[in-house]
């Protein structure tokens, strides 16, 4: 049944990567127009709250896993670049969103939820 929920709600999705730390660019000029261009085409906002501490564990997972970076390189980016940068855009985006969804709760629960938030 998860699996049934990611693809009926995958194909009413938007998901957006943006490599930030390799753009040319203030991070925070970024983050703020990407946020403000989500903001405004956005049928249904959702912010996913998920405890500091599981964040910067997935990072650490992810990175060294799929990225080969060393695990004091994750933490250095995590305190100098995204840790500050997420706090000081997702205060206004959480405001923003018409559902909050937990990043801890089973992915089934949160398509549940996502799913009901756009009427299906």
């Amino acid at each position: 049944q998860a699996s049934e929920l990611k693809a009926a709600a995958g194909a009413r999705l938007l998901s957006l990567e943006l490599p930030v730390e390799e753009l040319d660019t203030p991070q925070a000029d970024i983050t703020q127009t990407v946020i403000d261009a989500l903001c405004e085409g956005r049928d249904v906002l959702v912010f996913v709250e998920t405890p500091l501490a599981v964040c910067l564990q997935r990072r650490i997972a992810r990175d060294c896993h799929d990225r080969g970076r060393s695990e004091t390189s994750v933490r250095d980016f995590w305190e100098t670049r995204a840790l500050p940068a997420f706090l000081d855009w997702s205060a206004d985006t959480r405001a923003r969103a018409d559902l909050v969804v937990q990043g801890t709760d089973a992915t089934d629960r949160v398509v549940r939820q996502i799913l009901g938030a756009l009427g299906d």
